[in-house]
């Protein structure tokens, strides 16, 4: 009996298995997790040793001296006038010893599987720069709410030398650091893993979410008692709110697919943007931004607010 022309072949089921087992774990996340190679566990396991002995190394020893004191990083800082600072070349080293070193070089993983993927940029500078607008706006209303429109008391203080230091060393250091490392590697990496030891998608997603920002989380312990944070309670507190800004800077990654969208997220959260807010109430807003961006970005690209998603969306 010869099968119907119409009945799937062995070699058709397969790759329909194949393509489903290559989409994302739910409609809603956009990053292809399971199209990224994966890497060795050895090698994982020495990229987080790696990372924190230079978040240990690099805050007790650099930023916990004035900036322009420190033997290595101070001449450079006096050099361009403070706008080169020792955060700025900290986060590139990193990035170029972690992602460009180990992960590349050694693991043979393309920068573009850590979301390091050029295509991506333009996108990310116009979702930055619209959430940044918005941000303005808002900071209009509520000052003119309040009293007369006055800039944020924090952009008086440091002066615009000082707010662009900040901001070169958030957009090109930090930033892209952090989420390389954290999002673009162990969060994707975090799934891989979960997945040879759990079937369910979506328990193998939250796991690689919560497993890597508690690293996230926990990495920034020698900043904040550099900082002057106290043991105990004040340091948790802390690591929480670093923890739940992870974990957002990790959804703004799998919901776009685009890892710079999260840099503008990381750089709007972190550093003093807002021309009229305080840099609470900043936050705030930025949150509220970004739940509209999670839940409204497919909608953004069908407004065409933002580039044609439709090359790098699953039909």
């Amino acid at each position: 009996m010869t099968p119907r022309e119409d009945s799937p072949s062995d070699e058709d089921a397969s790759n329909s298995s194949n393509t489903a087992n290559r989409a994302p774990p739910t409609s809603w996340v956009a990053l292809r997790l399971d199209e990224t190679p994966q890497v060795a566990l050895w090698l994982l396991i020495l990229v987080i040793v790696v990372k924190f002995s230079f978040a240990a190394f690099f805050n007790y020893t650099v930023f916990s001296v004035p900036p322009n004191q420190t033997p290595v990083f101070g001449p450079i800082m006096r050099a361009t006038g403070g706008l080169v600072t020792s955060q700025l070349l900290v986060g590139l080293l990193q990035l170029g010893v972690i992602i460009g070193g180990l992960v590349w070089l050694v693991g043979g993983l393309h920068p573009v599987h850590v979301g390091l993927d050029r295509d991506n940029l333009r996108e990310g500078i116009i979702a930055t720069g619209v959430l940044w607008i918005v941000i303005q706006l808002v900071g209009i209303v509520l000052s003119g709410i309040t009293g007369p429109v006055t800039f944020s008391p924090l952009w008086e203080a440091i002066g615009p030398r000082g707010l662009l230091s900040n901001l070169l060393a958030e957009v090109f250091g930090t930033a892209p650091m952090e989420e390389a490392v954290y999002r673009g590697l162990f969060l994707t990496q975090g799934y891989l893993l979960a997945r040879r030891l759990i079937d369910d998608r979506r328990a193998s997603l939250g796991l690689a979410v919560v497993g890597s920002q508690f690293l996230f989380a926990l990495a920034h312990i020698p900043a904040r008692l550099v900082a002057g944070t106290q043991l105990g309670l004040p340091l948790w507190q802390d690591l929480l709110i670093t923890f739940v800004l992870g974990s957002i800077f990790a959804l703004v990654y799998l919901r776009t697919g685009n890892l710079f969208v999260a840099m503008g997220v990381h750089v709007l959260s972190n550093d003093p943007t807002s021309l009229f807010l305080t840099q609470p109430i900043a936050r705030v807003v930025v949150g509220i931004c970004v739940l509209i961006l999670l839940f409204g970005w497919s909608r953004l690209h069908r407004l065409r607010l933002m580039p044609n998603e439709d090359a790098n969306t699953p039909t």
